[in-house]
């Protein structure tokens, strides 16, 4: 098979696969990992796809871009882990009642909530195996599911949220900058976590270091309206008084 029909065949793939790993690239176009390499190097240089860890995902503006929750289940998950235990240890209240943000970094605080007696409120269908794993009574709201993050949103859950007080919320961002604050490339999801930071008594907020000097599309909140945990952040973060590196 000559170049221009793997690049057409990858292309093509990448249509309707929001990741392909470069073992999924050699099968598909019947060559070599190393093939598979060179070819995905070709088009990232030609601006048709973007490499990531592993593998490669279409291109798409800065802001507006978001990986698939499976991937990002894959992405930092001790750093993560580090970061969730912290919380557990310093901000979750026992007999609490807490909202739970669909998303990665907020799925590794569930081993931690039966022990507790928490009752959780989420908007993240991913959580719901882990959750009945663990024996936490759990409340998932109504709307629609985004398949991407397997997030449940839209005017439904707004709604339904309204109808909540919280003790707690745990929120995970997508970007977080310096001027414009914690950010998430979808709006509707932006305006699920300002709802449930609205409803609650304490809103903290998870990111692993990967997430600062980013910029996505819709605004969450600004840098210091609520505690940021985090296992490191850049230099210039470092003087803001409601970031908390765990590892310092």
């Amino acid at each position: 098979m000559i170049a221009k029909q793997r690049h057409h065949i990858i292309l093509t793939l990448l249509e309707t696969n929001d990741y392909l790993s470069i073992q999924e690239v050699a099968t598909a176009t019947a060559s070599s990992e190393a093939t598979a390499r060179r070819d995905l190097l070709k088009l990232e240089a030609d601006g048709q796809l973007e490499r990531l860890h592993g593998g490669v995902t279409k291109v798409q503006s800065k802001h507006l871009s978001e990986s698939s929750l499976q991937l990002k289940t894959q992405q930092a998950v001790d750093e993560k882990g580090r970061v969730a235990q912290y919380v557990a240890e310093h901000y979750l209240k026992a007999e609490s009642v807490i909202f739970l943000d669909a998303g990665s970094a907020t799925a590794a605080l569930i081993p931690y909530l039966q022990a507790k007696n928490i009752t959780v409120v989420t908007n993240g269908i991913h959580h719901i195996p882990k959750l009945l794993e663990h024996n936490v009574k759990t409340i998932i709201v109504g709307g629609n599911i985004k398949p991407k993050t397997q997030a449940v949103i839209g005017f439904q859950t707004l709604q339904q949220l309204q109808g909540y007080s919280f003790d707690t919320c745990f929120i995970g961002v997508n970007a977080i900058d310096e001027t414009f604050g914690c950010s998430t490339p979808d709006e509707a999801e932006a305006a699920i976590k300002q709802t449930a930071m609205h409803q609650s008594d304490e809103v903290v907020i998870l990111a692993d270091a990967s997430k600062f000097n980013q910029r996505s599309f819709s605004q969450i909140c600004e840098l210091e309206r609520y505690p940021i945990i985090t296992d490191a952040c850049p230099e210039n973060f470092k003087n803001y008084q409601r970031i908390e590196v765990i590892n310092e």
